[in-house]
């Protein structure tokens, strides 16, 4: 084992146990809430229609509620997103925040650190500092664009909105996976290229120490 940690690899592989399977879900959930709101906000671009939403309203069924599953197949015919749609989809956004509210503990290091591996997380403060502004962020953005009175009538600023967030959601994901590293350097080393105290004597200074030990010697001897 101290051979393997001089060498900085793995001091032991762990069984897959209740821990593990607690970070996998984790990052499911984490992973669902971001993608859920980011398919809200892309999909509200590309369905976008700069008409009242009471006008567009009577182009489509008076449905209360349509089933997600329907609200997808719909979604992929060409044509502007049906309200009853829109609020579907606005409600599964807010239970996506939830779900990233329950995940922000999960970071994409967790799992070297379950398997044992010598080193340590690095840079976990500005990773949950960002996890925070994030969810933040990404909370007011669904309270403005899930109630359109927000807006009013300006139909260009709530696009604009939701062309951000589809921005800076994918932008958070880059900056998670890159704010947190794994150091592989273990706290205490084991190496023994331990340089001396002292530093070595060259061959000329010992040469010169030699031919002065006859000198020393008569000069005693005297």
């Amino acid at each position: 084992m101290v051979e393997q940690t001089r060498n900085g690899q793995s001091k032991r592989l762990r069984p897959w146990g209740w821990q593990d399977n607690v970070v996998a879900l984790a990052a499911v959930c984490w992973w669902m809430s971001l993608l859920a709101q980011l398919g809200w906000h892309a999909l509200s671009v590309i369905k976008w229609t700069d008409e009242p939403a009471g006008l567009r309203a009577q182009d489509f069924p008076s449905d209360s509620s349509v089933p997600l599953p329907e609200c997808v197949r719909r979604s992929l015919v060409p044509g502007p997103l049906e309200p009853a749609c829109a609020q579907s989809y606005s409600t599964l956004t807010a239970q996506a925040l939830y779900l990233g509210l329950l995940s922000a503990w999960w970071n994409p290091r967790l799992r070297q650190k379950l398997r044992g591996n010598v080193g340590r997380m690095v840079g976990l403060v500005e990773y949950y500092k960002l996890q925070v502004v994030f969810l933040l962020l990404r909370a007011a953005a669904w309270g403005l664009l899930a109630h359109s009175s927000a807006f009013g009538s300006d139909t260009k600023h709530a696009r604009a909105t939701h062309s951000f967030m589809v921005a800076f959601i994918t932008i958070s994901i880059v900056l998670s996976y890159n704010t947190v590293q794994w150091d592989p350097t273990p706290r205490v080393s084991f190496r023994s290229n331990l340089e001396p105290l002292l530093p070595p004597e060259t061959s000329q200074s010992r040469a010169e120490q030699q031919r002065n030990e006859p000198t020393q010697l008569a000069a005693q001897a005297q």
